[in-house]
């Protein structure tokens, strides 16, 4: 008796499982949908139990369901795991994006780090009115002397930087700036954005903010994007299908998840730096210390 409903609990671990990698943008609108989305990779965690479960049991029907939601897995999430393939091309910009976290960042020790990866353009998020000024000094030490900014989001660049742009994004207040880097291969609009928060009480706001975004970049007629930023979505949240319809996410250079948050103990990645027109590089997770994000370096060349 025991192996026949440990079978069955192996098996309804199983289907449930497949059922979430394969339909999970088809479930309601809620909390079920929005932890499933943001932690999609850790599926395979609860069918790793149910194929050593039924394996334990020696329950084969068992056994097959749980062996065909690993491959469902497998097929599903492991191909965004694969490493970056090295190419031969020299970048032509490189950005790194980083939230803040609060207002008891170490924002001197935060900024030494970034600037220590040498990138052309630095992207942050959450910066409070009291981390402003002590940010745009650092960085204009640093030599980020272009800078555009708006609200809690800002871009600094060594490269020449003109059409900063405020953007609302649908909301009361600005979430977003915009501008265009001048490159030695080519002028790069770049975004930087930081939606709203996806709480388990609604996140409706947070859907429409990047549908907006969406259609920003659906209406850009510029040769080469990036848009970098703390989105909190993960790249399986269905809410951000209209950004991912005209911009996409390169897989890391060393391979993996490349979970950013929180910086403690990572498991999932909210930070995204997405592009159009760009080959990517490289693209790695970076060891940041002092806010709840990691921030990400991004190196790519105009095509």
């Amino acid at each position: 008796m025991a192996r026949r409903v440990s079978g069955w609990i192996a098996g309804v671990i199983s289907v449930a499982c497949a059922g979430s990698l394969l339909l999970h943008q088809w479930l309601p609108d809620g909390v079920v949908r929005l932890v499933i989305e943001s932690f999609l990779p850790w599926i395979g965690v609860p069918i790793a139990l149910a194929v050593l479960l039924a394996a334990i049991r020696r329950r084969r029907f068992a056994a097959l369901l749980a062996v065909a939601a690993a491959f469902v897995w497998a097929v599903v999430v492991v191909p965004r795991a694969l490493p970056l393939e090295s190419g031969t091309s020299s970048p032509d910009i490189t950005i790194v994006t980083q939230n803040l976290g609060s207002d008891g960042t170490a924002v001197e020790t935060l900024i030494s780090e970034l600037i220590a990866e040498d990138p052309d353009v630095i992207v942050l998020q959450e910066i409070t009115t009291a981390q402003k000024q002590e940010v745009s000094d650092l960085l204009a030490q640093g030599g980020y002397t272009y800078t555009a900014q708006a609200s809690t989001v800002g871009i600094w660049s060594t490269f020449p930087m003109t059409n900063g742009e405020a953007l609302s994004l649908g909301m009361d207040w600005d979430r977003a700036v915009r501008a265009d880097i001048s490159t030695p291969s080519g002028t790069v609009r770049v975004y930087a954005v930081h939606a709203l928060s996806a709480r388990l009480e609604g996140h409706e706001a947070r859907n429409e903010m990047l549908a907006a975004l969406g259609s920003e970049l659906a209406a850009d007629d510029s040769t080469a994007i990036i848009v970098a930023g703390d989105f909190n979505a993960t790249q399986d949240d269905t809410g951000m299908s209209s950004v991912q319809s005209s911009v996409s996410e390169s897989v890391l250079s060393g391979g993996g998840f490349g979970f950013t948050w929180p910086s403690s103990f990572p498991v999932a990645r909210p930070d995204h730096v997405m592009s159009r027109g760009l080959t990517a590089v490289e693209y790695r997770v970076l060891g940041t210390t002092g806010s709840d994000h990691l921030g990400l370096l991004y190196s790519a060349s105009v095509d």
